[in-house]
């Protein structure tokens, strides 16, 4: 039954990678739900509980799971959070490069999770089916993206800790175009679908051409669309006054340059 088969190639990767050189980052392939690794040999079952163990047992503290496959039968979430461990879902489908939606979805769950941890000494644990492909796109995008770190050497430093290389060439191609990005600013990312139209009727743009977007010449499909509104929704109740990154002038400039008159005025208003 699919709902309980193993993941194709699963067993060909090693379950954890170390903690990624200068990030707080660490890699993984997919833990099972106990219904999926009784077919599994029990010296190579892998679940959320091995997940916690193996990275205390490293020296570390796993204080949030984020999930970048494209379906939830693989286990479920109350397995991390009644451990007290936080976990985000994104949905990433497989093989095509992730768009900037998720990538920038991405980016502030992580920045939110930093900003309400800053003074502990928590990781942050990553995984798709197996913890290369997907994964490593996403976290390199971020070491380069938000830490400055030249795109070869991310990778590099991905590869060594996960103990696997990204594989496919797009995504490579990808990440070495490109460099640090000054111009991001949490909670302000493209809009898909439904507003993307009503964006595009407004100022005349197609969806490759909103700024900053990158769509690789797909709309966005319907999990980035569900994912996109519950983040707005996330993002409109978050303060930023108390955090590194408090709404301000340079930020609303950014805004205004984007056509987002509305947001700049909401955004000022809790100041």
């Amino acid at each position: 039954m699919y709902q309980y088969s193993v993941p194709e190639r699963w067993d060909e990767y090693t379950s954890l990678g170390e903690v990624i050189n200068g990030t707080k980052f660490v890699a993984f392939k997919v833990p099972l739900k106990k219904e999926i690794l009784s077919a599994v040999h029990k010296n190579d079952r892998f679940g959320p509980e091995d997940v916690i163990e193996k990275i205390k047992e490293k020296g570390h503290v796993l204080g949030l799971v984020i999930d970048i496959t494209y379906t939830d039968r693989y286990y479920y979430q109350t397995e991390f959070t009644e451990k007290k461990v936080e976990h985000e879902k994104i949905y990433c489908g497989g093989h095509d490069v992730p768009s900037d939606a998720v990538v920038y979805r991405f980016f502030d769950v992580v920045e939110k999770f930093f900003i309400k941890n800053k003074n502990e000494e928590m990781v942050v644990g990553v995984h798709c089916t197996h913890g290369v492909n997907r994964t490593g796109y996403i976290v390199c995008r971020y070491m380069i993206e938000r830490l400055g770190i030249d795109p070869s050497k991310a990778m590099e430093d991905f590869n060594k800790a996960r103990g696997h290389s990204i594989e496919r060439k797009p995504y490579i191609d990808d990440l070495l175009a490109r460099k640090d990005n000054p111009d991001y600013v949490m909670g302000i990312h493209p809009p898909v679908l439904k507003e993307v139209k009503n964006y595009n009727k407004r100022n005349n743009y197609s969806n490759t051409q909103w700024p900053g977007n990158k769509t690789h010449g797909r709309t966005p499909n319907v999990m980035e669309v569900k994912q996109d509104r519950k983040f707005q929704r996330d993002f409109q109740s978050l303060t930023l006054n108390n955090s590194s990154h408090a709404f301000g002038e340079q930020d609303k400039r950014k805004l205004y340059e984007r056509g987002e008159k509305e947001q700049v005025e909401k955004e000022s208003l809790r100041n």
